[in-house]
C-alpha cells in the first residue's frame, strides 16, 4: 500500500502514459504540492490545539511565528492569545484596531481613545482600562505599545477606572440620606 505522502500520479497510470515527460513532470509537481499540503495540515492541527499545549510548546510557537508582543513571563492564557493573533496582527500592524486588540489581550479589557475623541493633540491617544496594573505590567505595556502603534502616534497616558462602593451621606435641610452609591 502506498502512503499519501509518497504517492505520485505515475503509480496509478498505465505504462504508455508513465513514459511521457509531461506526465512525469506533472506527477512530480503534484507530489511536491501534496507534501506541502500535508505539512501545513500538520501545522494547522498544532495551532488548532493551542489551548491544550504546554507552556514550552507555546513559547516555541511564539518564537517560530515571531510574535510581536510576546513575553515568556506572561500568563499562559495571554501567551496563547498572542500566538493565536500573531498573523492577524502582522497584517494590521500600526492601526488603531491592532492597538485595541493588543490592549484587550494584555489587560483583558480596555479601549483606545484617539485624540479627536477627547480634544487632544493630533496623533495622540490614551488607553482607558479598569484592570489593576503593577509597575512591571506598565513597563512592559509601554514597550509593547511602541511596537504595535504607528510611528507618528504617541501614548499620552493610561487611565485606570475604579468603581468604589461605599456608603455616602448627604445632608439636605438637616435630613440624612444613607447609602448613596457613587460610581
Amino acid at each position: 500500500m502506498i502512503k499519501l505522502s509518497d504517492a505520485e500520479l505515475t503509480t496509478v497510470l498505465p505504462p504508455f502514459l508513465k513514459e511521457n515527460n509531461d506526465v512525469q513532470a506533472l506527477s512530480y509537481a503534484f507530489k511536491k504540492g501534496m507534501e506541502k499540503m500535508l505539512y501545513f495540515a500538520g501545522l494547522s492541527a498544532l495551532c488548532a490545539d493551542i489551548d491544550t499545549l504546554p507552556d514550552e510548546i507555546v513559547d516555541l510557537l511564539a518564537l517560530e511565528l515571531k510574535s510581536q508582543y510576546y513575553d515568556e513571563s506572561m500568563d499562559i492564557d495571554i501567551k496563547r492569545d498572542i500566538v493565536k493573533n500573531s498573523i492577524a496582527w502582522y497584517a494590521k500592524g500600526g492601526t488603531v484596531s491592532a492597538v485595541d486588540e493588543m490592549v484587550q489581550t494584555i489587560f483583558g479589557e480596555g479601549e483606545v481613545v484617539e485624540w479627536y475623541e477627547y480634544g487632544g493633540d493630533p496623533g495622540t491617544f490614551y488607553v482607558n482600562t479598569s484592570t489593576e496594573l503593577s509597575p512591571d505590567v506598565i513597563k512592559s505595556f509601554n514597550e509593547i505599545i511602541d511596537k504595535v502603534k504607528n510611528i507618528r502616534s504617541h501614548l499620552t497616558n493610561v487611565k485606570i477606572n475604579r468603581e468604589i462602593k461605599s456608603p455616602c451621606y448627604a445632608t439636605l435641610y438637616n435630613c440624612r440620606i444613607p447609602h448613596i452609591i457613587i460610581k
